[in-house]
C-alpha cells in the first residue's frame, strides 16, 4: 500500500503552492454596479455577464443589474446616466480584435471616466466560459473593494442520494464558490465523504474517503475523473492536508487498532506523527512548515484543539474545555477557525496565532461543523445542520452574514474549498 501512496503523493508536490492574495480593507455598505456587454445576440457574452453578476452579488457588497449596449457606450451620456439610478460603476465586457482575448472596462458613473487599473484584456485560459467570467471579476475586484477574491475557486462537498434499489449513497460534488454550476464528480454506489483538494494549481485533484466492506479507504480523482486508491490500510484513511511549500502531506489513519492517528508523508516515506490512546482527526497545517493543528480527545475524553510543533516536538492544547472540533488554518489571516459547542449547538470560533486570543464568530441557531477557509481568507464554508436539514453555508467575515449555497432539499456536508486557479477546473 505504501507504494501507491508514494506514487500518488509524489505527483502532487510538483507545483503545490499558495496564491499571493492578501486580505485588505472592507466596505460597510452595498454599492451598485451595472454589468454589461456590447450587442445582445452574443450567447457567450450573455453567459459571461450572468456569471460576473453572480460573483459580485455573492460577496454581499454589491447589488447589480444587467445591461446591453447596442454600440460602444458614450462615456458621458451612456455611463453617467446610471449614477442617478443608484449605480456607482459600469463594467463593460466585449470581444477583442484578437480571437483569444476579451476586453473589459470599468467606468465610474460619477465622472463617466474609465478606471484604468480595472480595465484591460483577458487572455482566455481553458474552454470554460464561467472560468473566463470568474477571472474577469477577479481582475476588477481588488480595485472595487481593496480585497482579494475567491471567484476562480470551487467548493467540493458530499451529497446524499437514494439509489434505485433504496440504498443510501453519498456522492462527491463540486460547485462554484456561490453553489452554482454543481457537478457530481464521484457517483459510485458507495458512501463517499470528506473531500480535500491538493494545492497543485495546474493539476487539481480531489481526495476523499470511500466506505468499502472492509475499511474506509482514501481515494483520489482528477479532472479526467480517473480514480486511484491512495491509502488502503485497515480501518479508516481520511482527511489529507497538504503543506503550503509542497514538501509533505498529513492524513488520518487508524491502521485497525481502534484509534485514529495522524501520519506524515515526507521525503518519500510514511511515518506516524501523532499517536496516542485517543482519536486524532482534522489535521491542518500552518504555513510556517512546522505547526500542525488538529483535534483530539486523548486528554479529556472530549475533543479539543491542539498545536503540535514538528520541529521541537512540543504539543500544546489551545482550547480549554467544552467540545471543540474541525480546525482549519488560514494562511492569509494566520488564524484558525473551529467549531465549539455553545448552548447545545456548534458555533464558529476564531483563534489568532499571534495574539493567542479566541473570538466567537456566529451565534445563530443550527450546528456549524467541518469548517474551511476560502483561498482569499474572507469567507468560511461549513456544514449547517438543524433538524433534518444538512446544507453547505458560507460565513462572510466582511459583512458578517451567512448564506446557504446548497438547497434545503439536498443533504450536503463536508465542504472543502479549493485554491484559486488560473485555468478554471473542468471535470470531464
Amino acid at each position: 500500500m505504501c507504494f501507491w501512496l508514494c506514487i500518488i503523493m509524489s505527483c502532487f508536490f510538483s507545483i503545490i503552492q499558495a496564491n499571493d492574495m492578501t486580505v485588505r480593507g472592507t466596505q460597510s455598505a452595498q454599492m451598485g454596479i451595472i454589468v454589461s456587454h456590447i450587442g445582445s445576440q452574443d450567447d457567450a457574452l450573455v453567459q459571461l455577464v450572468d456569471v460576473i453578476m453572480h460573483d459580485v452579488q455573492a460577496s454581499g457588497q454589491f447589488y447589480s443589474k444587467k445591461h446591453y449596449f447596442s454600440v460602444t457606450p458614450n462615456k458621458t451620456q451612456d455611463i453617467k446616466q446610471f449614477f442617478a439610478q443608484g449605480y456607482h460603476f459600469v463594467l463593460v465586457v466585449n470581444r477583442s480584435k484578437k480571437k483569444d482575448d476579451l476586453e473589459y472596462r470599468l467606468f465610474d458613473t460619477i465622472t463617466g471616466s474609465m478606471v484604468a487599473k480595472a480595465s484591460g484584456l483577458y487572455h482566455k485560459r481553458g474552454k470554460s466560459i464561467q472560468g473566463w467570467a470568474h477571472h474577469i471579476a477577479a481582475a476588477v475586484w481588488p480595485v472595487l473593494t481593496g480585497q482579494a477574491s475567491m471567484f476562480s475557486s470551487q467548493i467540493a462537498y458530499c451529497k446524499e442520494a437514494v439509489r434505485s434499489n433504496g440504498m443510501l449513497a453519498k456522492y462527491i460534488c463540486v460547485a462554484d464558490h456561490d453553489g452554482s454550476h454543481e457537478q457530481i464528480v464521484v457517483e459510485v454506489p458507495t458512501v463517499n465523504m470528506a473531500p480535500r483538494w491538493n494545492n497543485d494549481l495546474s493539476n487539481p485533484i480531489i481526495l476523499y474517503s470511500e466506505h468499502t466492506n472492509t475499511n474506509v479507504r482514501l481515494v483520489s480523482i482528477d479532472t479526467h475523473k480517473k480514480r486511484r486508491i491512495v491509502s488502503d490500510f485497515e480501518g479508516i484513511n481520511m482527511q489529507p492536508e497538504f503543506s503550503y511549500d509542497g514538501t509533505m502531506v498529513v492524513y488520518c489513519a487508524s491502521r485497525g487498532d481502534g484509534c485514529c492517528h495522524i501520519y506524515v508523508y515526507k521525503d518519500g516515506s510514511l511515518a506516524p506523527l501523532i499517536v496516542n490512546e485517543g482519536n486524532n482527526v482534522s489535521p491542518t497545517l500552518a504555513d510556517d512548515g512546522h505547526t500542525l493543528y488538529f483535534c483530539s480527545d486523548f486528554q479529556t475524553g472530549s475533543p479539543q484543539i491542539y498545536a503540535f510543533h514538528m520541529d521541537t516536538g512540543k504539543l500544546r492544547r489551545i482550547t480549554n474545555g467544552g467540545y471543540c472540533a474541525s480546525p482549519s488554518y488560514c494562511q492569509k489571516r494566520k488564524q484558525l477557525v473551529y467549531g465549539k459547542m455553545m448552548g447545545g449547538e456548534m458555533q464558529l470560533f476564531l483563534y489568532d496565532e499571534k495574539t493567542k486570543e479566541h473570538r466567537q464568530l456566529t451565534t445563530s441557531p443550527g450546528n456549524k461543523e467541518e469548517c474551511c477557509w476560502s483561498p482569499c481568507g474572507n469567507y468560511i464554508a461549513y456544514a449547517y445542520t438543524k433538524g433534518l436539514q444538512s446544507r453547505i453555508a458560507v460565513f462572510n467575515l466582511i459583512t458578517r452574514k451567512e448564506r446557504f449555497i446548497t438547497a434545503a432539499s439536498a443533504r450536503c456536508s463536508y465542504p472543502a474549498w479549493s485554491p484559486c486557479y488560473e485555468t478554471f477546473p473542468v471535470f470531464a
